[in-house]
Order: C-alpha cells, then sequence, then structure tokens
C-alpha cells in the first residue's frame, strides 16, 4: 500500500468538518493523529489511509446501528 499524506485542505474536503472541529475530535483521541513534518510543527499531514480507515469504521458503526433497530 502506497502511503500519502494529505494537508488540512485536502483532509477537509473529504471529511465535512471544519479544521478546528478536526483538531478538537484529535484532542479528544476521536481522530487520526497529524503528523509534524517541520521541526516546529508548522506544516501538519496526516496519512490517508489513516483517514480512509477513519472513514470505514464510521460507516461500520452506522451498519451496526442500523441492524440493531431492526
Amino acid at each position: 500500500m502506497t502511503k500519502r499524506f494529505i494537508s488540512i485542505n485536502e483532509l477537509v474536503q473529504k471529511v465535512p468538518y471544519t479544521a478546528r472541529h478536526i483538531f478538537e475530535l484529535e484532542k479528544q483521541n476521536l481522530f487520526p493523529k497529524r503528523i509534524k513534518l517541520s521541526p516546529k510543527g508548522r506544516t501538519v499531514v496526516w496519512l490517508e489511509s489513516e483517514i480512509d480507515a477513519w472513514m470505514n469504521e464510521r460507516m461500520a458503526s452506522r451498519d451496526i446501528e442500523s441492524r440493531e433497530i431492526l
């Protein structure tokens, strides 16, 4: 599997949350952690595979909840 970094701009297009909300979820360990590319942490990215896995978990959770309702 090829690893690909995505920026905050790409991330907010992929996940319908604001950057601020993403950062809050990160603090609560509810979202994949960012990776600091620069020593001072000004340039941050996320691994696209981790974001995709997080999205898949959300979809699986939805499917489980749907079955429990029926």
